[in-house]
């Protein structure tokens, strides 16, 4: 008999520091070799509900493992630090476009 690790297929997650749409969280996750859905899974009448575009998404099943599910969580906190890291440097860019812009001087 298999045991099962997980009382629910589908996890859902929310995070707070993802200012990107949900296909740059999938296309990052890929990189480090986990595969998760992105999209509107053929829910568009609930996205327009939740105001949202598309989602992203992982499922587990009773053959996924637990070093499975570890390393899905280790490559997320990868891709936080990677997209917090891009976040920064956008944020820096832009200060440093506005605060040390120099002077224009107009001569008439």
């Amino acid at each position: 008999m298999v045991q099962r690790m997980f009382q629910e297929e589908v996890a859902s997650f929310h995070l707070q520091w993802m200012a990107f749409i949900p296909h740059d969280l999938a296309t990052a996750l890929d990189m480090e070799g986990v595969a998760i859905r992105a999209g509107h899974h053929c829910a568009q009448p609930l996205m327009r509900d939740l105001c949202v575009s598309s989602t992203a998404r992982i499922s587990f099943y009773i053959y996924n493992t637990m070093e499975e599910a570890e390393f899905f969580i280790e490559a997320l906190q990868k891709v936080k630090e990677f997209f917090s890291q891009m976040a920064l440097s956008k944020l820096d860019q832009l200060y440093r476009q506005v605060i040390f812009r120099p002077f224009e001087f107009s001569s008439s």
